[in-house]
C-alpha cells in the first residue's frame, strides 16, 4: 500500500512539473532585456537575451551606426539610429540602439552645397560677422578659447565647399579625430557621411594649423 502512494505521490509530481514547464513556455517569450541602449562611439554593450528557445542569431539594420557580433555584443559607430534583430527559434525580438555624440563644443561649417551666396550668407550670418572676399565668404568665431576660422569657398555662385581651421596647438586638433569619427565613416585617407552627400579630409599645411575640408562627396563609379 505504501509503494502505491509513493508512485501515485511522484506520477502527480511529474505531471504538476509538466504543467509548470508548459505555462512557462507560454507565458514567457524571449525578449532582450537592454531592449533600449544609448552609446557613444566605440562602446560596446552585451545584449542580455531571456528565454531563448534555441540557437541565437543577431543581425543590425545599420551597420554604420552599429554592429553586432554572433555573441550579441553591440559596438556603436556614427551617430544614427539602428535596430538589433534577435532571433531564436521561432521567436524575434528587438533592440533599439540610439548613438550620440560625446563631443559637441565643435561647430562645422555649412555644408549645403549647391545652395546660392545669398541663401547661404543668410543661414550663417547671425553665427558671426562675415567677410567678403573675392566672392567667398569668412567668419571667424572663439569657442572655449579657440579661435575657428571657417571659409565658404563659391563657384559659379554656388557653394561649392567649406573649410574649418584653427591652431594645432589647441586642445581641439587633439580631439579633432575623435569628433570626426562620431560623424563620418572612413575611406581610404578621407571620410564621407552616412547619407553618402560629404566628403571630409584634414589638411595640416605647416603653417601651425589644422584644416579641416567639407566638399560634395564625388561619386565612385
Amino acid at each position: 500500500m505504501k509503494k502505491v502512494y509513493y508512485i501515485l505521490l511522484l506520477v502527480v509530481w511529474v505531471i504538476h512539473q509538466s504543467c509548470i514547464n508548459s505555462v512557462n513556455e507560454v507565458d514567457s517569450p524571449m525578449t532582450v532585456k537592454n531592449s533600449e541602449l544609448t552609446m557613444t562611439h566605440g562602446n560596446t554593450e552585451k545584449l542580455i537575451v531571456e528565454n531563448a528557445k534555441g540557437f541565437t542569431t543577431y543581425k543590425s539594420t545599420n551597420d554604420d551606426v552599429a554592429t553586432v557580433s554572433p555573441y550579441g555584443i553591440v559596438t556603436a559607430g556614427v551617430k544614427g539610429e539602428a535596430t538589433i534583430r534577435v532571433e531564436s527559434g521561432a521567436e524575434t525580438a528587438m533592440c533599439k540602439v540610439s548613438v550620440t555624440t560625446s563631443i559637441n563644443h565643435i561647430i562645422e561649417p555649412c555644408v549645403d552645397f549647391g545652395r546660392d551666396y545669398e541663401t547661404v550668407k543668410n543661414k550663417i550670418k547671425n553665427d558671426a560677422e562675415i567677410t567678403e572676399e573675392n566672392g567667398n565668404m569668412i567668419q571667424t568665431r572663439v569657442i572655449e578659447n579657440t579661435v575657428f576660422r571657417y571659409v565658404y569657398l563659391f563657384k559659379d555662385g554656388k557653394l561649392s565647399s567649406s573649410c574649418l581651421s584653427f591652431p594645432l596647438q589647441s586642445p581641439t586638433a587633439e580631439i579633432i579625430d575623435d569628433f570626426l569619427a562620431e560623424r563620418y565613416l572612413p575611406w581610404d585617407k578621407y571620410l564621407y557621411s552616412p547619407d553618402k552627400k560629404v566628403g571630409v579630409f584634414t589638411l595640416k599645411p605647416g603653417d601651425g594649423y589644422l584644416y579641416v575640408f567639407y566638399s560634395t562627396l564625388c561619386p565612385t563609379e
